[in-house]
């Protein structure tokens, strides 16, 4: 399941201040946190309310994410797998980055043919802090971002018996710096 997708809709002349974009989940939350456990895979807690907003217990479920800067270099477009480098938690630290062999195939899939163009032939040579977006000497940027579930990987923890009714939601934020 799609949590968030993301892409630039017009190419800019150049990186910029007001283009990195920060991505962050569970803000404000109490209750939820957010630990990158593998390349591009997070662990996401979150709590669950039941009966009259009373705490029920946790939702747990790993989440995939992964972020492409592309810009253009002596006339040839090039492509950059992102990580965090804003104390955000959208994407994970370069450390726990996606494989760079692996984020086009896992962003073709998100988007599932509405992204981008060049996301179907792109070739991914390193990484770049998602700050980078905002760097006044690259030109022609661009970029993509997505966030999904990992099937079969959620799992409810309750406190005690099954509410009637319980409800868990995942706050997203985007802010531009």
């Amino acid at each position: 399941m799609t949590v968030l997708l993301g892409k630039t809709t017009l190419t800019t002349p150049a990186g910029r201040e007001g283009l990195s974009p920060r991505v962050s989940y569970g803000k404000g939350t109490e209750g939820f946190s957010l630990e990158w456990t593998a390349p591009g895979v997070a662990e996401v807690t979150l709590p669950v309310t039941g009966d009259n907003n009373v705490r029920a217990g946790t939702f747990v479920f790993r989440m995939q994410a992964a972020g492409v800067l592309r810009h253009v270099k002596d006339g040839q477009p090039a492509y950059a797998g992102v990580y965090d480098d804003l104390n955000v938690n959208g994407l994970p630290g370069e450390s726990a980055a996606m494989k760079t062999s692996d984020i086009p195939g896992v962003l073709q899939k998100m988007f599932s043919g509405e992204g981008p163009g060049w996301l179907q032939t792109m070739t991914i040579s390193g990484y770049s802090g998602v700050s980078h977006f905002s760097d006044a000497s690259l030109r022609q940027v661009e970029g993509a971002y997505g966030a999904q579930t990992v099937a079969g990987s959620g799992e409810l923890r309750l406190n005690g018996t099954m509410p009637e009714r319980w409800r868990v939601s995942l706050p997203v934020s985007i802010e531009y710096q």
